[in-house]
């Protein structure tokens, strides 16, 4: 983004479609990721659109007193290219229009809601101090397709597990998803950001060291998605650790 900002703008497209129960998590990704075919391919895309990042998430409900309680969500975080004139030509594709593409791209009118934004002015100015502040943890919240505490238990503001969920559900949680993401490659790259990341022979997302980021290389425009609206995006490696929680319980902690 950095290397092609002069040519480009950049719009961060949210894309879901609504909750599925654990054992539907496997084929609902599969249409998620189907619908994506279809939507890359419309002309109206093809024309406004330059490039791609594509990462999925997946969070859990985990609230007790929610109607979709232990249901699943999967949905699409993408950082878009448009050109610089795209805002005020016919390129220019309005939220409306995106929802509406969308639908037709899943083939279901039950979907609600697309968020497509770009990030300027107080936000860019929040995403820098956010940059500033906590550094390379911007990073690292985002480059997980599964939120611990979707899975583990309540996480105190330091990322400590302080009310870890009964060992049944965490087992019942990794199950489902470690099944459902299983093989799965949960990134990809499309267009000029295909072209510029082999130019630049940057290390692939899901293979390369993901571990070992510089918090400097975080965009302010980027940051302000991460912190603002809880982005994870991509890739995930299965780490084991124990790790002594305030209750004075150990707990066996796989993170996805």
């Amino acid at each position: 983004m950095n290397v092609i900002e002069n040519d480009y703008a950049f719009l961060f497209l949210t894309l879901t479609i609504p909750n599925c129960s654990a054992d539907e998590l496997p084929k609902t990704i599969d249409r998620l990721q189907a619908g994506w075919q279809r939507l890359i391919h419309y002309k109206r895309f093809q024309t406004a659109v330059k490039g791609y990042f594509k990462a999925l998430e997946v969070t859990r409900n985990t609230n007790r007193r929610s109607k979709s309680y232990n249901t699943y969500h999967p949905h699409f975080h993408v950082i878009l290219a448009v050109k610089s004139s795209y805002f005020t030509s016919r390129d220019y594709i309005k939220q409306a229009d995106w929802l509406s593409m969308w639908r037709k791209a899943m083939q279901d009118d039950s979907i609600t809601q697309v968020d497509i934004r770009r990030c300027k002015g107080k936000d860019c100015l929040e995403g820098a101090e956010t940059v500033k502040t906590l550094g390379s943890a911007v990073a690292e919240v985002a480059k997980y397709s599964v939120k611990s505490s979707d899975y583990l238990g309540r996480m105190d503001k330091n990322g400590f597990l302080v009310a870890p969920f009964p060992n049944e559900e965490i087992d019942e949680a990794v199950l489902y998803l470690g099944a459902a993401l299983h093989r799965r490659r949960l990134t990809a790259l499309g267009g000029i950001f295909d072209e510029t990341a082999k130019q630049l022979q940057l290390d692939d997302c899901e293979e390369g060291d993901l571990v070992h980021l510089d918090g400097s290389a975080v965009r302010s425009d980027v940051a302000y998605m991460i912190r603002r609206y809880g982005w994870s995006c991509g890739a995930y490696k299965l780490l084991e650790e124990r790790r002594e929680v305030n209750i004075d319980i150990e707990v066996d902690c796989y993170e996805e």
